[in-house]
């Protein structure tokens, strides 16, 4: 199962960090178009397991603003033009047959980044 955790250092800086293997990769890609047709939040626990008990919600929104901290852990605010190139990103990485990662940030001030990690790192991994 696909596995989120928020790393106050993790290469470099701050991550909100989701890994997994390739089926992880297009169970991710998918709730990430689906998305796009959606009005309300996505609670991304309904996946995986947020090893931090963090939530994260996939908010859809006419501007996106990256993965924004809140109280209960993030809400990760994608318009669907942003949501479709995240997850084209994401298919690109479980088609490489290797392992590997990408990052996926909006550019936007206060946001954290995301990476998205195929196959590189044990489920037990911890923050």
């Amino acid at each position: 199962m696909l596995q989120s955790g928020y790393f106050k250092d993790f290469k470099g800086g701050p991550k909100l960090l989701f890994w997994g293997d390739a089926e992880d990769m297009t169970i991710l890609s998918r709730v990430l178009r689906a998305s796009v047709n959606k009005s309300v939040p996505i609670g991304l626990d309904t996946f995986s397991t947020a090893i931090d008990g963090k939530t994260v919600l996939l908010e859809p929104v006419p501007r996106s603003m990256g993965a924004q901290t809140r109280d209960y852990g993030f809400a990760w605010q994608l318009d669907g033009k942003t949501a479709r190139q995240f997850a084209e990103r994401i298919d690109a990485l479980e088609n490489a047959n290797a392992p590997g990662h990408v990052y996926l940030y909006c550019g936007v001030a206060g946001e954290v980044e995301v990476m998205v990690s195929c196959d590189q790192y044990p489920a037990d991994l911890k923050p």
